[in-house]
């Protein structure tokens, strides 16, 4: 879902802004707390590494729950890349 939803702007389109707001933060936090339960898990940090690539909305959601302090934070994230960043 949270890949649908931040690359089919078709998925998007039938939500009002105020729904769009609270989904995309939703399908932020869901994946961030799955990486922070399953620290290392290749598939969760598959998805996100997707999620970052494919989508310039899920980057700034992401941003924007995490704060730029954030985005270094739990390991994991980033690993599937070969790359050693942390994301909390």
């Amino acid at each position: 879902m949270a890949y649908r939803w931040f690359t089919d702007p078709a998925a998007r389109s039938v939500a009002t802004p105020e729904e769009r707001e609270h989904q995309a933060r939703r399908l932020v936090a869901d994946p961030r707390a799955t990486a922070g339960r399953r620290s290392g898990d290749p598939t969760v940090a598959g998805l996100i590494d997707r999620l970052r690539a494919a989508s310039a909305d899920f980057r700034l959601e992401l941003l924007r729950v995490l704060g730029t302090e954030g985005i270094e934070g739990i390991e994991g994230i980033g690993e599937s890349r070969g790359t050693t960043e942390k994301y909390t």
